[in-house]
């Protein structure tokens, strides 16, 4: 999933002009937490200086399927 909020293109390098920046995500799943990572700065947009690809996430086993479902690129402490 990517999860976007207008406006999500603004091409600005500020993360707070950015409509999703700092808002709340819900999973759309029911599911088990398998994994998580927290602790990566945020980083400005389209900079290639991260360092890791997955930033700040949470890997979900579906309970439903399964399958895994990864929130990635969250915000620094919020997970």
């Amino acid at each position: 999933f990517d999860i976007l909020a207008e406006p999500y293109d603004t091409g600005d390098k500020n993360l707070d002009t950015y409509g999703i920046y700092g808002l709340e995500v819900i999973s759309p799943v029911d599911g088990e937490i398998i994994d998580s990572h927290d602790g990566e700065e945020d980083v400005e947009p389209n900079s290639e200086e991260f360092s890791s690809s997955l930033g700040n996430y949470i890997f979900i086993k579906v309970k439903k399927t399964g399958t895994y479902l990864i929130l990635a690129h969250l915000l620094n402490g919020s997970v």
